[in-house]
């Protein structure tokens, strides 16, 4: 967002890379430098349980090659474990983590589990985890005072067309020289924000969280096209 402006949500760009059967998708997210004090996160407003909404908008980072009218996601009958590289890393980011993985859940039937420390920098695909982790511009040419973070994940091609592909780890990677200097309420935002990519939703228009100028918009957590498209992402057959 800033990763998923400040830009907290804000992904500008994407990313493709091929590894032999492995597709690598990442969104940037921008933050600009005014911040604002009514920008919070708050639990008010979700829906208990995963819904779909007339009104938002929502878009996919990867579509099923079969059928796009149907995304890439994770398999929802399994855990997501999540992994945290603390260098650099703000006092409560594992309990930020978990705070967003337990909204997910509430929001899209996706399990996010927190699974420990890591001294990993990079996940080789397929790991079935995320991975979160803080770096700086000095030492990641893709991360200005601009960038707060960026987030995606990865998904196989099994060899049969005709079956479901789903992301199988991905990362969320925060720019420590912007993310660690904004609020607090701004981080969770910001996480949020990067948790979306890093499940499968790419950059929307409109006054979503997954804008890439969501700051704009004054929101407190995922709206109506995110969560309709979180709700999508946790209705993928089980695998």
């Amino acid at each position: 967002m800033h990763g998923g402006g400040a830009r907290p949500g804000g992904i500008r760009r994407a990313a493709v890379r091929v590894w032999s059967a492995v597709v690598v998708i990442c969104a940037v997210g921008y933050l600009t430098d005014s911040h604002h004090d009514s920008d919070s996160y708050s639990e008010a407003g979700l829906p208990s349980h995963p819904t779909h909404y007339a009104d938002g908008t929502y878009r996919f980072m990867r579509t099923q090659p079969l059928d796009p009218t149907q995304p890439v996601g994770y398999n929802p009958c399994r855990f997501i474990e999540v992994e945290i590289n603390y260098a650099d890393a703000t006092p409560t980011i594992a309990a930020d983590v978990e705070r967003i993985a337990r909204d997910m859940l509430q929001v899209s039937g996706l399990h996010l589990r927190y699974v420990g420390a890591s001294q990993r920098t990079h996940l080789a695909p397929p790991s079935g985890r995320i991975l979160v982790s803080f770096t700086r511009a000095s030492n990641d040419t893709s991360m200005n005072d601009a960038i707060a973070g960026r987030g995606g994940s990865s998904s196989y091609t099994s060899g049969y067309p005709d079956q479901t592909l789903y992301y199988v780890g991905g990362t969320v990677t925060l720019n420590a020289d912007t993310y660690n200097r904004s609020t607090h309420d701004q981080q969770l935002l910001i996480l949020a924000h990067e948790f979306g990519h890093a499940v499968g939703l790419a950059h929307a228009p409109g006054a979503e969280l997954m804008n890439a100028d969501a700051w704009g918009y004054r929101l407190h957590h995922w709206a109506h096209g995110d969560l309709t498209g979180l709700a999508r992402l946790g209705e993928l057959p089980c695998r």
